[in-house]
């Protein structure tokens, strides 16, 4: 629970900043034209203003909001918060109102003349110092609006917010504007969909004001396993290259190398410190009668993914610092940064040279090249290049096996810190699904109506990771019971039983389940005839994407495959006397193959499905429809038994 001690502060908002004037809209239109939408932006608009002052860049945002309250919800959204960090941005001037409309449809401006303000807390994995701004808007209803305005002011020329034209409401109209003067060399990037955003750039003077418009956009639509909004919603991300003084130009973040020398700031006075003896002694007990380094690495790396417990911060600065590798044992907890100079700590005590690395996870699009700043990337791992390939190694994902990246960084870029002036950019790989696998074998044998069965699972890669985390945050009374959830075939009245299984402790190869189960009634007896559906268990039955409503593409957590074999043996007496047809649907991405044989007195089937792309694009739903609908056709196909 977050704990917080709150300050009341009472603003004069009259002294403050102007209100801005009544704002036009036809409010039974816009009611008519978003039956289904509670709330309505009649706009948005942010003005930065630059400016070089005793030699510095000063930098400010003008925020003005304006909402439309659509429905009886509007009581129930009357309260608004401001958020921002205090260690790079100030928030002041507030300005806030709701203007209600009277039985005269005449408007009465309400002031919000009280505003707090909430101190930073923590929780289980988090800590920041985001301070938070909070009021309400008075007698909100339907058909009144809220008008608010504030300034930020930006602290640290590397930090600027970015601008979303759109919300997850309808915005009317959106706006960015942006004046610097000559002495100023700024950059920008827009991202996302941007067909409707209008630029124009206007020179008065030394000044420069460019501004970017944008009118009639829809929401976001968040969607289950959909891409971030970061790679649809249209943004803008604005920052300095560099600025001249009067005796030199200082250079912000114009490419690369600057943004690298910038982080080498945070994490330059780490790489350097010299031996530590308590950390020697943990490394060295860590090693003890290890001679192979490849066993010595694992050992490092594996004791800090267990022993150190992860707490995220955001705190100023804290969120791009780590703190001291001798702070972080002796604490045993810490984020990212903190497990990341801990590790190299550590092997750095055993001879083994490893990399500060920096790396964005999936759901940022941006590459280094087109987008320099601290926007690109969230994350900060350990490189080392050993046996003649580099080696991705993150302290915050239990239970991963040396060898593979985090499955969020698959396909990033990484910035590698190679020393104080050298990096080196490059793409962690995806790992292939036949690292990522199930196989299950299955003997299955009929008795009278049941089916009994025998079942050997083997999990890999990051199937493994998942199930084994999932496993070990179950009380260890539980976790048999949570196993065999996992393993209820063909219906829920499955029983499970005689349960083994090798592997659970994490960083083997691979995760094994044993057991035995018997599903009651399952098998189908018309006239002499038995009928048995060897789909014990179906993935991705009635998946279909509904191409009218999806608008993002499908990510993958992994690509993975899946290998079932199922042995059925023929009862004494019986004989097949039908097997289903051999099946397959292979796509570029996606697909399975399920083939039936008859083999020593068992029917034999065999099921292989695939996902080989962490994407599934819009162009490709048609065809992953065309594959679940072929699969659930496949799904309900029938052996069939003939008595002698």
């Amino acid at each position: 629970m977050r704990h917080t001690l709150y300050f009341l502060i009472t603003f004069v908002l009259s002294g403050l900043i102007q209100v801005s004037a009544q704002v036009d809209f036809d409010y039974a239109k816009i009611k008519h034209d978003f039956p289904d939408d509670d709330i309505y932006c009649l706009g948005k608009k942010t003005s930065l203003n630059l400016a070089i002052k005793n030699d510095k860049l000063q930098m400010q945002s003008h925020i003005e909001l304006q909402l439309l309250y659509l429905t009886e919800q509007a009581k129930w959204n009357s309260a608004k918060s401001i958020y921002y960090y205090e260690a790079t941005e100030d928030v002041n001037n507030i300005n806030a109102a709701s203007w209600v409309p009277d039985d005269h449809a005449k408007y009465n401006k309400i002031k919000v003349d009280k505003i707090y303000s909430l101190k930073p807390g923590k929780n289980d994995i988090f800590y920041d110092d985001m301070k938070e701004y909070t009021f309400e808007y008075a007698d909100l209803k339907p058909g009144a609006y809220s008008t608010l305005s504030y300034d930020e002011t930006y602290k640290d020329v590397h930090f600027l917010d970015p601008f979303y034209f759109s919300l997850y409401i309808p915005v009317r109209n959106s706006e960015f504007n942006v004046t610097f003067p000559s002495d100023v060399h700024p950059h920008y990037l827009l991202k996302g969909d941007t067909t409707k955003i209008k630029f124009s750039s206007h020179q008065k003077g030394n000044l420069t004001t460019w501004t970017w418009q944008a009118s009639d956009l829809d929401k976001y639509r968040e969607e289950e396993n959909g891409t971030d909004l970061r790679y649809f919603a249209p943004h803008l991300i604005f920052y300095i290259e560099s600025f001249t003084t009067k005796d030199k130009n200082i250079k912000v973040l114009d490419n690369v190398t600057s943004l690298h020398k910038w982080y080498r700031t945070h994490i330059g006075a780490l790489d350097s410190l010299i031996s530590d003896p308590i950390l020697k002694s943990v490394s060295d007990s860590l090693t003890r009668g290890m001679t192979d380094t490849t066993a010595m690495i694992k050992a490092i790396y594996y004791w800090v993914q267990e022993n150190i417990r992860y707490i995220a911060f955001e705190y100023g600065l804290g969120g791009f610092v780590p703190r001291t590798a001798s702070k972080i044992y002796s604490r045993r907890y810490g984020d990212c940064k903190d497990k990341s100079c801990l590790l190299h700590a550590l092997l750095k005590e055993k001879g083994i040279k490893s990399y500060f690395t920096w790396v964005g996870t999936r759901d940022i699009p941006y590459t280094y090249n087109e987008l320099p700043t601290p926007a690109v990337d969230n994350h900060m791992i350990v490189s080392l290049f050993y046996a003649g390939q580099w080696m991705f190694l993150d302290g915050t994902s239990r239970k991963l096996n040396l060898g593979s990246p985090s499955g969020f960084i698959q396909g990033k870029e990484v910035l590698i810190s190679i020393s104080t002036d050298s990096f080196k950019v490059m793409k962690v790989p995806v790992v292939e699904m036949e690292k990522n696998f199930v196989h299950e074998d299955i003997s299955l044998e009929i008795k009278g109506d049941n089916l009994l069965g025998k079942s050997e699972v083997n999990f890999g890669g990051y199937l493994k990771q998942n199930i084994i985390n999932h496993l070990s945050a179950e009380e260890t009374n539980n976790r048999e019971e949570k196993i065999k959830d996992l393993f209820r075939y063909g219906n829920n009245k499955c029983k499970v039983d005689s349960l083994h299984y090798t592997g659970l402790q994490g960083y083997t190869d691979s995760l094994i389940f044993m057991f035995n189960f018997l599903i009651p009634a399952y098998v189908r007896a018309p006239e002499k005839n038995l009928l048995v559906n060897m789909n014990l268990k179906k993935p991705f039955q009635d998946e279909n994407i509904e191409l009218d409503k999806r608008k993002t593409d499908l990510e993958e957590e992994f690509c993975y495959n899946s290998i079932l074999t199922a042995r059925l043996k023929i009862p004494a007496g019986y004989i097949v006397l039908k097997l289903p047809k051999n099946t397959e649907y292979l796509g570029d991405h996606f697909g399975y193959e399920i083939s039936y044989k008859k083999e020593e007195g068992n029917v034999v089937m065999r099921r292989v499905m695939t996902i080989n792309e962490l994407r599934i694009r819009k162009d490709e739903f048609i065809e992953w429809n065309k594959m679940i609908s072929s699969l659930n056709l496949d799904y309900s196909e029938l052996v069939m038994l003939e008595k002698e």
